[in-house]
């Protein structure tokens, strides 16, 4: 490589280049489909939970981790059928050890949308049990029985029961 001079115009162009290989990549590869349709799903949440900057920082992150390591591998899967356009072990090799990697990194972006969105669906849920247990009480007549859990309660006959810790 050598060392040419800083042109603006070599630098749009090199944008323009990746922007192709997005265009590329959606077009073309059906597992982004499928990463796209999971950044849809989590950013609703996202919006719909309310994530703080911090959160979101971590699902950005996820986010362009899946899709660097699906480019990776794309970028891995078209040298090697390049380079051996016959069936070679060392090839096979090479495409399964890229995509291992985008596996792990869906995996970690699973993990971190789990930490994320499993304890706020818990308060959430928790939040809609204590509004209903509040209301039921509101409507219960002289009769009221108590039992030691919600599953308790919902086996004796929901709505008919007062939850007490």
């Amino acid at each position: 490589m050598t060392n040419k001079p800083f042109k603006i115009k070599t630098r749009i162009n090199s944008f323009k280049h990746a922007i192709n290989g997005l265009i590329h990549l959606f077009k073309n590869e059906h597992n982004s489909w499928i990463h796209a349709l999971a950044v849809l799903v989590v950013a609703t949440a996202g919006l719909f939970f309310k994530l703080n900057t911090f959160e979101w920082v971590l699902v950005t992150f996820a986010i362009g981790l899946v899709f660097t390591a699906e480019i990776i591998n794309t970028s891995i899967e078209r040298l090697v059928d390049l380079a051996s356009p016959n069936h070679n072990q060392l090839a096979k090799e090479a495409k399964d050890l890229a995509a291992a990697a985008v596996l792990i990194a869906a995996i970690v972006a699973v993990i971190i949308a789990l930490f994320i969105f499993v304890p706020k669906i818990k308060a959430r849920i928790n939040s809609n049990n204590e509004k209903l247990l509040v209301y039921e009480e509101k409507n219960l007549s002289e009769n009221i029985q108590y039992c030691c859990s919600w599953d308790e309660c919902y086996a004796l006959g929901f709505g008919q029961h007062k939850i007490i810790s």
